[in-house]
């Protein structure tokens, strides 16, 4: 008798949990569309680039969150290639309402040493940074794009 008293509430324990309640939905960011062009010369190189910063938070949210954009890096098996990219295309903090995705493209433009703009050309890429948001307490979301080529010119 004794253990199926303790097997009901067991059971019943897990159900609670597996049913979750309203209010409990969380951001989910990826990173889509991701570009990267090198123009390489002798004296120097250009790096522009971007990507779509896709944000939504779910219709269960218990209300609007604000999204903070932390830093973005360019990186091949998570060593950075090129840091503290200066993203542009968006004011932030952004509000993400329940039930909403917004897709904001972010783009850069910056002049890399040659070594680093060689090292961008050499093989795959990905983009790797963090939002924040308000409804997560600002707990940071980790976002990494697909490996993708850059597209480069020059020597």
């Amino acid at each position: 008798m004794r253990r199926s008293v303790v097997l009901f509430f067991a059971i019943s324990a897990i159900s609670l949990t597996a049913c979750g309640s309203e209010g409990q939905a969380t951001l989910i960011g990826r990173v889509d569309r991701p570009l990267l062009s090198v123009d390489r010369s002798a004296i120097g190189a250009d790096a522009t680039g971007g990507f779509d910063l896709v944000l939504e938070l779910g219709e269960y949210a218990s209300g609007p969150t604000q999204v903070t954009l932390g830093g973005f890096v360019l990186e091949r098996d998570e060593v950075v290639l090129l840091s503290s990219l200066s993203l542009t295309g968006a004011t932030f903090p952004v509000t993400v309402s329940p039930g909403v995705k917004k897709s904001l493209r972010l783009t850069f433009d910056q002049s890399p040493s040659l070594p680093e703009a060689d090292a961008l050309c050499a093989d795959d890429v990905s983009y790797r940074g963090s939002v924040t948001d308000s409804l997560s307490g600002n707990k940071p979301i980790t976002l990494v794009s697909v490996a993708f080529g850059a597209t480069c010119t020059g020597p």
